[in-house]
């Protein structure tokens, strides 16, 4: 978990970013493909400097985001649940896209999650965020820290979209 460091954030925090995160996808998106001149649905499909595209990285944040809602709701539900390898390490994290996936039906998937994941965050009790988890041959890691990691995925996804969406030729 390298980056923005979100070890200090709150569940109030984490709630108020993840429900951001449609809006400003949405709005990255129509900045960059108006002062581009270049639809917003061509625009993502374009590779940009970093070799990915803007799909493959909205993609990977709403998975990312719907994994790590999975797992906050196994350590809610069970006591140290070994956990999925990528929630704690986007190298293993490997979304394939579906066919006929349009940006539409993706930026409404964004919405949902991140509807999801903050009403499970606010939902949480202040006992509960320090029940703990694992995984295989990883750190130990509790339910704050993966809410901690869903708003550091919404931050990072965010800046490498409109990174790439800059760069897309």
């Amino acid at each position: 978990m390298d980056g923005l460091d979100v070890s200090r954030l709150a569940a109030v925090d984490i709630a108020v970013a993840l429900r951001s995160y449609p809006r400003r996808f949405r709005d990255v998106l129509a900045t960059a493909s108006a002062s581009r001149g270049i639809p917003a649905d061509e625009l993502v499909g374009r590779v940009g400097s970093d070799g990915h595209c803007g799909m493959d990285l909205l993609l990977d944040v709403v998975n990312t985001l719907t994994l790590l809602d999975r797992a906050l709701d196994e350590v809610l539900l069970a006591d140290d649940p070994a956990l999925h390898p990528g929630v704690l390490d986007p190298s293993l994290r490997d979304w394939t896209p579906p066919p006929g996936l349009s940006l539409e039906t993706l930026l409404d998937m964004l919405d949902d999650q991140c509807a999801d994941l903050a009403g499970a965050v606010e939902g949480v009790s202040m006992a509960d965020w320090s029940r703990p988890a694992h995984v295989a041959d990883g750190p130990a890691l509790t339910a704050i820290t993966i809410a901690q990691e869903a708003t550091r995925v919404g931050a990072e996804g965010l800046r490498s979209f409109e990174g790439t969406l800059r760069s897309a030729g």
